[in-house]
């Protein structure tokens, strides 16, 4: 085997004599250059490559006759001398016989060079404990192909099969990594990424249309401030956990499915995993994509021009925590679905989170929660607007804070629309007992279209600031509940308006609870039951072709007029009725509350009474004005007790 080429063919003894003089020349001009040993192509050469040897270049200088003497030596030997030298970057492919017996043939794996073509047609086993990459990469090198007639079998793997960069200060410099065949790792032994991108590395893209399937986690693992421009996937992607895991200041600038599927086969696993201060451009998910598994940010983690969904599917969560940061939207287009939930969950002191827009359209759905958790000292969470658009939120939208008096923690969020849409859970802004007069939750507006909510309901010093509006659509109940004793106040600004629509069960405000700017049923709008407790407040209560279909209760917790439970002034118009009655009492004797004046346009009715204090433990109860106009009427009259005062 070490005959030169030249012996074994004479006819390209002229050819080699024409190169070497050349690299003669080559050397005169910068004998520096050439000393460098040449790695060429060689197929069906049985374990082994073929080199130049650098050493009769300087013999030729010696010699009248030109001739390159060509040698063949094992890959190990070329391999280890091209790479001690520094001057080789180019792939090199680790092509040799196998610890514990079995052998891949020279050139089935590729051979190496700047580009790598893997064009083996069939199933390529490795036996035993594989403990060597397969591909490497450092320095700077070109494409890795490997095509879809092979089949890569592993059973135990101690490094990544293919790998740019051994070490921060070993990179590697790579174009596009592209994987058409199929790749499996088929034994829990021995678990390490299938891809791997080390420290420092950079990459132009690495394209899955194949199968790259692991029994372990991190299935493509992409370490601290590597670079690159694109992972696109449109075959297969599996693994036990974090299957694409990005960490520690990595940057890349997109990541995209294309009628592909990640999949964590661990339940609750992490599908995408992103950590620490990495930094991702966008991710797209398209063309009927699907993805099992969550994607997961933490640290101060960023996906800059958000999440996007179309005609795709994802059976997992949306998590974000710590610093983590959407800077644009989460969109849900053409039928997509998560089956799952989007949680934001500032649980360690200082946190900051970020998010742009959550946005759903064309028949999508997320079939869980969205969910916005403050719960440790001065955490805050910063949420753009919610859209629905002829979609489903099967659960709740929660922002809730809690913690103790000695915490300040902060949720704010833009306006929540549904347009033909719906929400099966409730709208909730909580905050524990123990958190109230320190932290704050606020939404900017809701507003419904054609649209059906499960409920609505405020705690602690929860803030509504522009109103709540539904046009034509359906809430099952709004509830607003604060603290009497510390002084927290639900709000909302600017009022609650509805026009052709229906709140189907009760409306009720207890303990301090506010809507200021009014509440007001028009267009054939209906109510249930409305009542105030101990100190809520309603500061206008009007009915345009409006209805109550049962009662208007008031029962206060305080002596005077104010700081008691209150509406400043009901008014019926054009046709309005309220079918049940009217009761303002204290919830004691010494207690009362209030309505400032009643006004029944003509044409107006209550079908039941107006009740003013309460016989039965001598409640007060006040109203300073009952106004009627024209036919309208009280059905069941006025009844005044004895500490009732009109």
């Amino acid at each position: 085997n070490n005959q030169s080429l030249e012996t074994k063919n004479p006819k390209n003894a002229k050819g080699l004599d024409s190169n070497s003089k050349t690299n003669k020349a080559l050397e005169s001009k910068n004998p520096n250059k050439i000393q460098t040993a040449k790695i060429q192509r060689v197929k069906n050469t049985s374990n082994s490559i073929t080199i130049q040897n650098p050493t009769n270049s300087q013999k030729s200088k010696e010699s009248s006759k030109v001739k390159t003497l060509i040698r063949t030596i094992p890959v190990s030997i070329a391999l280890a001398s091209a790479l001690s030298s520094h001057a080789v970057a180019d792939w090199e492919v680790n092509n040799k016989n196998l610890q514990g017996g079995g052998i891949v043939n020279n050139g089935e794996l590729g051979s190496s060079g700047k580009d790598v073509v893997v064009s083996y047609s069939g199933t390529i086993n490795l036996p035993g404990k594989w403990a060597d990459h397969i591909y490497l990469a450092t320095g700077q090198a070109g494409n890795l192909t490997i095509e879809s007639s092979l089949t890569l079998l592993t059973y135990y793997i101690n490094k990544a099969i293919i790998r740019i960069g051994t070490s921060e200060r070993d990179t590697g410099q790579v174009g596009t990594i592209l994987n058409q065949g199929t790749i499996r790792h088929s034994n829990s032994g021995g678990i390490k990424p299938m891809l791997e991108v080390v420290n420092n590395s950079t990459y132009d893209s690495i394209i899955n249309e194949g199968i790259i399937s692991s029994t372990g986690h991190q299935t493509l693992s992409i370490w601290a401030n590597t670079q690159g421009k694109l992972i696109k996937n449109s075959g297969t992607i599996e693994g036990t956990s974090d299957v694409i895991h990005i960490k520690d200041v990595a940057k890349l600038d997109q990541i995209e499915l294309d009628g592909g599927l990640i999949r964590a086969t661990n339940s609750g696993a992490n599908a995408i995993n992103i950590i620490a201060a990495s930094n991702i451009g966008t991710i797209i998910i398209g063309n009927t994509s699907s993805i099992h598994g969550n994607i997961a940010l933490t640290g101060t983690s960023t996906i800059a021009n958000g999440i996007s969904f179309d005609d795709s599917k994802m059976t997992g969560n949306i998590a974000l925590s710590n610093n983590a940061r959407v800077g644009g939207d989460i969109s849900l287009d053409n039928t997509s679905t998560i089956t799952g939930s989007v949680n934001l969950t500032a649980n360690s002191a200082n946190n900051n989170i970020n998010i742009g827009n959550i946005a759903l359209a064309d028949t999508s759905s997320i079939t869980g929660n969205i969910a916005l958790t403050a719960s440790n000292n001065n955490s805050s969470i910063n949420m753009g607007d919610i859209s629905l658009s002829d979609s489903t939120i099967g659960g709740n939208i929660s922002l809730s804070t809690s913690g103790n008096n000695n915490q300040t923690n902060s949720i704010n969020a833009g306006n929540i629309s549904l347009t033909n849409s719906t929400i099966g859970g409730t709208i909730s802004l909580s905050e524990t007992a123990s958190d109230y007069n320190k932290s704050t939750n606020t939404l900017t507006s809701l507003t419904l279209d054609n649209s059906h909510l499960g409920g609505i309901s405020l705690t602690g010093n929860s803030l509504i600031t522009n109103g709540i509006m539904a046009n034509s659509s359906t809430i099952d109940n709004i509830t607003l509940a604060g603290n009497s004793n510390s002084g927290a106040k639900p709000t909302i600004v600017n009022g609650v308006s509805l026009d052709n629509s229906e709140v189907t069960g009760d409306i009720s405000l207890d303990n301090s609870s506010v809507i200021m700017g009014g509440f007001t049923l028009g267009n054939n709008s209906t109510i249930a039951n409305l009542n105030i407790l101990k100190r809520g407040n309603i500061d206008a209560l009007s009915l345009n072709q409006g209805t109550i279909a049962g009662n208007i209760s008031l029962t206060g917790n305080n002596a005077g007029e104010t700081e008691t439970a209150t509406i400043g002034e009901i008014t019926l118009e054009n046709s309005s009725t309220i079918t049940g009655n009217i009761n303002i009492k204290g919830n004691s004797a010494d207690n009362n509350a209030k309505i400032g004046s009643i006004t029944l346009g003509d044409n107006t009715g209550i079908g039941g009474s107006i009740v003013v204090g309460d016989s039965s433990n001598n409640a007060k109860g006040t109203i300073d004005a009952i106004t009627l106009y024209g036919n309208s009427t009280i059905a069941g009259g006025i009844i005044n007790n004895t500490n009732g005062n009109i």
